[in-house]
């Protein structure tokens, strides 16, 4: 919520962020480093962020829901207006993943981190020299990485990503916002998307 008004979904309220306080700019300047900013933006929203959330799921929520009453689970779930939405949810209450769905997710995972540290190979950054909206957009998912795919990041395989992720976790408003969870273990919290589903 900013002045009365609600910004939803992730990457929007980045932009949103960017926009209204432009004294402390986490874009480039150039329009190629911008479109780059997109294109890491569709690709980790559409290909990564869904994977790791899929596994995420099954790791973690459902195990959570596993004891819920199922009279209840479904009256909540006949509240849910969003089809995709309501089946993500009934997969995790039921604990239903296929293993097809579990080992195409690593694979996109695998894709992700290979794409990552080939850009970090070429910089600190994902975009430019600096760090950026796109560097705070994929570590949002990348976080929990370590836990979820350990056989994907690890020392060995990614040390650029994980170099970056111990850079980025470093940070004093990364350290702070980390903080603010309720568990201490942000990188275990996970719910069923699309994101699409809170876009406004």
């Amino acid at each position: 919520m900013h002045d009365g008004r609600q910004v939803t979904e992730s990457f929007f309220m980045l932009q949103y962020l960017e926009d209204a306080f432009p004294q402390h700019p986490l874009r480039p300047a150039d329009a190629l480093g911008r479109s780059r900013i997109l294109a890491w933006a569709r690709f980790i929203n559409e290909v990564f962020m869904p994977a790791a959330n899929t596994l995420g799921c099954h790791r973690f929520l459902a195990p959570m829901l596993k004891d819920r009453d199922p009279v209840a689970a479904e009256a909540t779930l006949a509240c849910i207006p969003m089809k995709l939405l309501e089946q993500g949810w009934r997969r995790a209450l039921q604990g239903a993943y296929a293993p097809e769905l579990i080992e195409e997710s690593r694979r996109k995972i695998a894709l992700s981190v290979q794409r990552i540290e080939a850009a970090l190979s070429q910089s600190l950054w994902l975009v430019g020299t600096t760090y950026s909206l796109a560097d705070i957009d994929a570590f949002a998912i990348c976080n929990a990485l370590p836990i979820l795919a350990p056989e994907h990041v690890n020392e060995s395989a990614c040390p650029r990503l994980m170099d970056w992720l111990q850079r980025i976790r470093a940070r004093p408003a990364v350290r702070a916002s980390l903080a603010l969870s309720r568990t201490g273990q942000p990188e275990r919290a996970f719910a069923p998307g699309p994101e699409h589903a809170r876009w406004r």
